[in-house]
Order: C-alpha cells, then sequence, then structure tokens
C-alpha cells in the first residue's frame, strides 16, 4: 500500500485584500457569485461542460467509488451538497439513489439549480452559506453522505 506524508498548506492572501474582514469577503464572495450567476450557467450548462464531462465526473466517481456502490445498495441514502451552483453534481448524486439537499449561499443560483430540476427528481434546495461566519474559505463545493446510521462522510468536489 502507498503512503502519503502528509503537510499543512499555507493560504495565500493577496496583499490587497488583507485590509477586508473575513466577513467581508464572505459577502463579497456571495455578492459575485449572485451577480455572475446566469453567466455562470451559461458556461456550465445543463449537464456540464468539458471539465465537468473529462476531468471532474471521473474523478468524481473514481474518488466516491465505495460510497457510490454503497449507495446503489441502499447503505448510503443521503447526500448534503454545499455550493451547488446549477446542481450538476446533485443530479450526479440522484444516479445514485440519493436523496440529495443541495446548497448554495445566493439565491439566483439555487433559482437556476431548480430551473434545472426534473419532475420527480429527489433534491431539495437550502439558500445556506457553506462557509461559517468570520472565515474565509478556499474553494466552493463539498458534500456530505450519510448513511442515516450516523455514519457521515464529508467529501470534496
Amino acid at each position: 500500500m502507498k503512503t502519503f506524508s502528509t503537510f499543512k498548506l499555507q493560504p495565500k492572501v493577496s496583499p490587497n485584500l488583507t485590509a477586508m474582514s473575513s466577513p467581508s469577503l464572505a459577502a463579497k464572495s456571495l455578492e459575485t457569485w449572485a451577480e455572475v450567476a446566469p453567466h455562470w450557467d451559461l458556461s456550465l450548462g445543463k449537464d456540464g461542460n468539458k471539465y465537468w464531462t473529462r476531468p471532474q465526473e471521473p474523478c468524481l466517481r473514481r474518488f466516491l467509488e465505495v460510497k457510490l456502490a454503497k449507495a446503489r445498495k441502499g447503505k448510503v441514502r443521503r447526500a448534503l451538497e454545499f455550493a451547488t451552483n446549477n446542481q450538476t453534481f446533485a443530479r450526479f448524486l440522484v444516479g445514485y439513489g440519493l436523496d440529495v439537499l443541495a446548497t448554495d449561499g445566493t439565491e439566483q443560483m439555487l433559482e437556476i439549480a431548480r430551473g434545472h430540476l426534473e419532475k420527480g427528481t429527489k433534491i431539495q434546495f437550502r439558500n445556506e452559506d457553506s462557509v461559517p461566519e468570520g472565515r474565509c474559505y478556499q474553494g466552493r463545493g463539498a458534500s456530505k453522505l450519510d448513511s442515516g446510521q450516523g455514519e457521515e462522510h464529508l467529501l470534496s468536489k
């Protein structure tokens, strides 16, 4: 079995951003995502762009292989997705029989995601910022799978 050494990444902060507090950065980020939501959806498309279909979706499938197999057997039943954007990843998880709660910090992204929802799809939506107040974050998107028996697994996309 291959082992990897662990190391802690030190975030690099632009000197231009140091004057803003973390809550200000989080608010500005959500404001920006709300503004670009329609453009983001056009660039991503309902079923994902080349980035989704080539590297991201196949990598996620391999990364989640064991968990997705449990989902197919009904051992994992629910998924919580943070920063759903237009719900491409949420629909991917539904394809494995999971009930998905898709969250996003902007109502504009959720409106777009709801617009892509097909009848009978098991996705619920909630306007929820995945970043705790006062914290800066390094990227968007994470998901949590839950077996329904207290076993939870945090995933990043």
